[in-house]
């Protein structure tokens, strides 16, 4: 969100941001087509005739590797694409066929986009596949175009996590209307594993998939596992039908997650005809690699059928993976029941606290005097009076997880003022007293109490700063500012700042604030922090001298915070929500993590640019801030989740990172949804990010006030 948007910057950013919107679909086997449903909708498929009806950005045309024929699509080494659009209508059933192949450590990716009248893309309508073999592989996936579909745009797009090549060729689009076999029923089987392709080696046979895929590169043993996220999906392996005979099932298999927080269950579900009688799972939280886990329980009397099924946490961010699992029935149980067993929970709600808890009892814990005793997972928050409404904001209810034993979670609930900030990046709302006295109008208005205010470069030709040539007009605007119950900070920021070799001037910078403040002779003049937004990441060698980058500018953040320590100031800086998304692991202070935490572990506060237009889904506003917000209460740090209202909507900034197109009513809708689902965290099961969430803010005010209703 800096001050400076050229162009240049604006397509690293967005290019660096669409890396975090994959959502790779399963590779699934399909029956052959029928011939008439075989005819390829696409022009020029193999590339034989050059770029023709293909759109070119930064590709070009191969004759060394082809699948067949004598060219290929070639993408490299940066980040390249292809694309070629359809016209086809919404409730499409169609298939994307293609053959590809990546230099090692490279990914190319085949695609669907679903596009409206105006050739915009439609949420939920984006389908992908991957490729990372050495050599030439086809993969295709099945789709339905969604509701709004006028046409769609078949892609082709390589990453530039790494400087190598990657080639597609024959690509087809046909339609589809061979259905994919649903799994069939399956006898239990006793003594043996009843799963059938547990290491998905045969990909997705037996299995339907529902957000689920198949992984090539995270897995145990063979060639395959099954990955599931970064939003809430499974996969249901084929149902088991159970007879009148009672067995020792156990459950066993190897399964782990990309990040911290987040869970994959490896489950069974145990039915009659009415419905579940009966669950058992084992949940995978570890992220240094695959671990085994097991779990051994007598089937519950009645059940007639078994559904196996792999679950990941929604909303997390993060990936879970599954391989070599197995589901063992035992016949030889030792003094099977006669009759159904009571169940009992062995586990009650506390007094005094306001609960909810699951519909069945969760997980099997042992059987004792011919009983079956389970677990049931309890929500429980202690209520306390909610603080009153504020003009200036709103106050929400902040729910910490403070236990978690024997299944019963305990929450201990605080209130909170929440963040409403705003970006000004212009002077004249400093200098001009209308401009000013408009803007704070506008900040009462909107309910802001927290403003960014540029103090930065403002002379032409000059090094100094506007603050330090305008102190009295600054001394003016944060003392109105306060006396309308709004904060002030001092926005500042460069690219190039984060060099070792420029860190005097940013520090300097801070100085003047640390200079203003000490010589105000009313403490309303003050400024409450300072604030920077530099972002190396637009700098012309960031890939390219990205560690050294990475540790330059923490050494800045943490001179920063040094300078400002005892200063009665806070100290918050920028950053986009890719960080930890792409990743960035970065060594500093002999620890490896990912960027956003090493830079969280030092400021106050971070600002993320969380820029899409709308809150829920994979690639939504929750999904990309969670992590951040998430560490953040870890280590006792906050996060405010930063929107763009700018007018952006081409090739290199589409539309769904601004709510310009949408307006205000429909931002605001977003944004409470954001501030509800962060602040309230009883309502999210197994929940812990609520008090890392300080609020959100809005980039910026002039176009914010442009905004339509």
């Amino acid at each position: 969100m800096g001050k400076i948007l050229n162009s240049k910057i604006s397509v690293l950013l967005v290019c660096t941001l669409l890396i975090s919107t994959l959502q790779l679909f399963a590779v699934i086997q399909i029956p052959q087509a029928k011939a008439a449903d075989s005819v390829n909708k696409l022009v020029n498929g193999g590339f034989e005739s050059g770029n023709s009806a293909w759109e070119l950005d930064g590709t070009v045309i191969n004759a060394t590797y082809a699948h067949t024929g004598s060219n290929s699509l070639r993408l490299g080494s940066g980040e390249t694409g292809v694309y070629q659009v359809v016209n086809e209508p919404e409730g499409s059933k169609l298939r994307v066929s293609g053959w590809g192949k990546a230099d090692s450590g490279e990914t190319v990716l085949l695609g669907v986009n679903c596009l409206d009248n105006d050739g915009r893309s439609i949420e939920g309508g984006k389908f992908e596949i991957g490729f990372s073999n050495a050599d030439f592989k086809q993969k295709e996936i099945v789709f339905t175009t969604v509701p709004g579909t006028k046409k769609i745009r078949v892609y082709g797009y390589k990453l530039e996590n790494v400087r190598g090549y990657a080639y597609l060729d024959d690509i087809t689009l046909t339609a589809e209307q061979t259905q994919q076999p649903e799994p069939t029923t399956q006898p239990i089987k006793p003594n043996v594993n009843v799963i059938e392709n547990a290491g998905f080696e045969e990909n997705s046979q037996n299995w339907s998939f529902d957000g689920a895929m198949i992984d090539m590169g995270n897995k145990r043993s063979g060639t395959n596992a099954a990955k599931i996220g970064p939003g809430e999906g499974g996969a249901y392996y084929k149902e088991i039908t159970v007879s009148d005979n009672v067995y020792t099932i156990t459950i066993a298999g190897w399964g782990k997650v990309s990040k911290e927080g987040e869970k994959g269950f490896f489950g069974v579900d145990l039915k009659n005809d009415k419905g579940r009688i009966g669950k058992y799972q084992i949940e995978f939280t570890n992220v240094d690699g695959f671990e085994y886990k097991s779990l051994k329980f007598n089937i519950v009397p009645g059940t007639t059928k078994m559904t196996i099924y792999l679950y990941k946490m929604p909303e997390v961010g993060g990936f879970a993976y599954f391989d070599d699992l197995s589901l063992i029935a035992d016949k030889e149980v030792a003094d099977p029941p006669s009759t159904l067993r009571e169940k009992v929970i062995t586990n009650s709600v506390p007094s005094g606290y306001s609960c909810t808890n699951s519909e069945v009892p969760d997980e099997y814990f042992m059987t004792k005097n011919n009983k079956d005793y389970y677990y049931r997972t309890y929500k429980c928050v202690l209520p306390v009076k909610p603080m009153p409404s504020s003009a200036l904001g709103s106050y929400k209810a902040v729910d910490a997880l403070v236990s978690n034993d024997n299944h019963i979670q305990l929450y201990k609930r605080s209130y909170k003022l929440l963040t409403v900030g705003m970006w000004v990046w212009n002077f004249d709302v400093v200098l001009d007293p209308a401009a000013r006295e408009q803007l704070l109008q506008f900040s009462v208005a909107k309910g802001i109490n927290r403003l960014y205010l540029n103090t930065g470069s403002y002379t032409p030709g000059s090094d100094k700063s506007a603050l330090s040539e305008q102190a009295a007009l600054y001394r003016k605007f944060n003392k109105m500012a306060h006396q309308l119950g709004i904060a002030v900070e001092a926005l500042d920021g460069q690219s190039d700042w984060v060099r070792e070799s420029n860190h005097s001037i940013p520090l300097g910078r801070i100085s003047e604030v640390i200079a203003f403040n000490a010589s105000a002779s009313d403490p309303q003049e003050k400024f409450d922090g300072v604030h920077h937004d530099n972002e190396p990441y637009t700098l012309a060698d960031w890939e390219t001298n990205k560690g050294v980058l990475a540790k330059n500018y923490l050494q800045l953040v943490e001179a920063s915070m040094s300078l400002l320590q005892g200063k009665g100031l806070t100290f918050a800086v920028d950053i986009p929500f890719w960080y930890d998304e792409t990743p960035i692991n970065v060594t500093y202070h002999g620890e490896t993590k990912p960027f956003n935490r090493h830079i969280t572990d030092i400021v106050d506060y971070i600002g993320v640019m969380d820029y899409r237009d709308f809150a829920n889904g994979v690639d939504g506003i929750i999904s990309h801030g969670f992590g951040e917000v998430e560490y953040a209460a870890k280590v006792g740090k906050e996060a405010v989740i930063g929107v763009e209202t700018i007018n952006f909507d081409d090739a290199t900034n589409p539309g769904k990172i601004t709510f310009w197109q949408e307006g205000e009513t429909y931002m605001n809708e977003q944004v409470a949804l954001v501030d509800n689902y962060f602040s309230n965290s009883f309502a999210n099961y197994d929940y812990k990010a609520g008090p890392g969430y300080k609020g959100h803010a809005i980039h910026h005010y002039l176009s914010y006030k442009e905004l339509k209703k």
